[in-house]
């Protein structure tokens, strides 16, 4: 007659079979954070270079039929003016019901007025999206200036980011700077007519 050895696993045995198992889920675990967050960031940087679409066609359509503009006394452009009204580009007021902070939006005066000296100013989205991955992207307001000689104007430090604000997924980051410090023009944009140019204070 055969004996057979009915003690099952002992304590040791138990114990090297919970670590064994918890150390498989630790690493099953940390692979599909990994896998989720190269997911995240590669669907972020193609929302990235939509994004950048989006804004560029606008800076295009805009800036070509441009007719006046305002320039600071950094010889950057605030406003333009086109078709009876005065445009800038800002992020999105934060609390403001239905815009998002992160998002670069055109805004106007219903009335004709200057932007911003009514409660009539609006929001037009130029780069904005319902995706909640959007959520983590970053869109800068890119600094425009005039050339009067050439009649262009040059568009620079446009940029999408990571949250982090200093991640650039799309778009020239800034430092990308030419002899004499300039920044780099990214869109180099011919207005089809001259632009009067006027000094703010």
């Amino acid at each position: 007659m055969r004996l057979t050895d009915n003690r099952g696993f002992s304590l040791v045995e138990m114990l090297l079979t919970t670590l064994i198992m918890s150390l498989v889920m630790v690493v099953v675990t940390s692979g599909a954070a990994v896998a989720q967050k190269l997911y995240r960031n590669t669907m972020a940087k193609a929302d990235a270079q939509m994004i950048l679409s989006q804004v560029e066609r606008y800076l295009r359509d805009d800036l070509s039929f441009a007719d006046e503009c305002e320039i600071n006394a950094d010889g950057k452009v605030e406003r333009y003016h086109k078709n009876g009204f005065w445009y800038a580009l800002a992020n999105g007021p934060e609390g403001k019901s239905g815009l998002s902070a992160n998002f670069l939006y055109r805004t106007f005066d219903a009335t004709g007025n200057a932007a911003g000296d009514d409660l009539n100013l609006l929001y037009e989205p130029l780069s904005a999206s319902k995706s909640d991955r959007l959520e983590r992207v970053y869109v800068f307001v890119p600094d425009i200036t005039y050339d009067s000689g050439e009649n262009c104007f040059y568009v620079s430090n446009l940029r999408v980011t990571l949250e982090d604000k200093t991640t650039v997924i799309a778009g020239a980051g800034s430092g990308s700077g030419q002899a004499g410090g300039a920044e780099t023009p990214y869109l180099i944009i011919s207005a089809l007519n001259p632009v009067n140019q006027v000094k703010t204070n």
